[in-house]
Formats: structure tokens, sequence, C-alpha cells
């Protein structure tokens, strides 16, 4: 038994050594933003829920239409000729209890992906993203799709939205 517990506390201890600082390094609610691809968006613009079955149904028919649906948006964004101006930040946050059964209250951030576009058009896509806890460890995740809206059309319906990703994720991406 007094093997059983060394062996118990010392592979404990191994694992909060190597998990901690990947923890406090790990993804803040930015870089969840900025990582997020357009497979994470399929799921944030659909109407209801969406099946593991027919997500993937969606994913091959983006992948025929040359849209990688696994790049992040910043990487995507940077290979857009005209594209400049990239910036993700928080512009507004508040404190919830996520679930009924959380202890402690989340970060809930309102974050702002700005682009311009070939100097005079400038792009704001809001994010709702739950940061990461630190007392019953959860990471960063993005809840949904708050607003799109660029300088010159205002705010974009659903229709344009799917368009603007869509165009977006494209391999010779275009706007």
């Amino acid at each position: 038994m007094q093997k059983f517990f060394g062996f118990w506390l010392g592979l404990m201890m191994l694992i909060y050594t190597v998990f901690t600082p990947i923890y406090l390094f790990s993804n803040s609610s930015t870089d969840e933003v900025e990582e997020i691809t357009f497979e994470k968006l399929l799921v944030s613009l659909s109407y209801r829920g969406i099946s593991q079955s027919e997500l993937d149904k969606k994913v091959n028919i983006l992948e025929t239409l040359n849209i990688e649906a696994d790049e992040g948006i910043v990487d995507a964004l940077e290979d857009i000729d005209g594209v400049n101006n990239i910036s993700v930040k928080i512009i507004g946050s508040r404190n919830i209890k996520v679930d009924s059964r959380d202890l402690v209250d989340r970060s809930l951030d309102n974050i702002r992906l700005s682009f311009t576009y070939k100097e005079n058009k400038v792009y704001n896509l809001d994010f709702i993203v739950i940061d990461k806890s630190y007392f019953l460890p959860g990471f960063s995740e993005m809840l949904w799709l708050k607003s799109v809206n660029d300088s010159i059309l205002g705010d974009y319906n659903n229709t344009m939205k799917w368009q603007l990703f869509e165009n977006i994720f494209k391999e010779e991406g275009f706007l």
C-alpha cells in the first residue's frame, strides 16, 4: 500500500509539474479567436445544433470548393492580398457562472477581430468567448459570433456572413 501511495503521489507531482506551466501559458480568449477555424464557425453559425456527421459532410463540401476548413482565421486573413492592420482585442468583459454547477465565475469576453481591406474597407467581427478558468481548469472556448460589419455595408445578415467566411478561407482568399 505504501508503494502504491508513493507511486500515485509521484505521478500526480509529475503531472502537475508538466500541466501547470502549459496551462498558465495556454490559450487566452484572444488566442481562441485567432485560432478559430471555419469548422468552428460552421457550428457557431448554424441555426440549430449540428451533428458530427452533418459537420463532416459540410467540411467535405467546403474542401471541394477549395476552402480550408482547418486553417485559423488570422492565418487565412494574412494570406489574402490587400488585408492589413489585423488586430484581436478584448472590447468588453464580465464575470458569469457558465454552468449552474460551477463554483466560481468565469470571464465572458467580447473579442473584436478587425482588419482593413485595401486601405478603405474596415471589417469588425465580434465574438463571445469564455476565458479559461484557473479553478477547476477549463480552456477558452468560443460560444458564438455576435456580429459582423464593415465600414461600407454596415451590419451583415447570415447570408453575408457565410459569403465573407467562405471568401476568407478559400485557398486563394479574397474579399
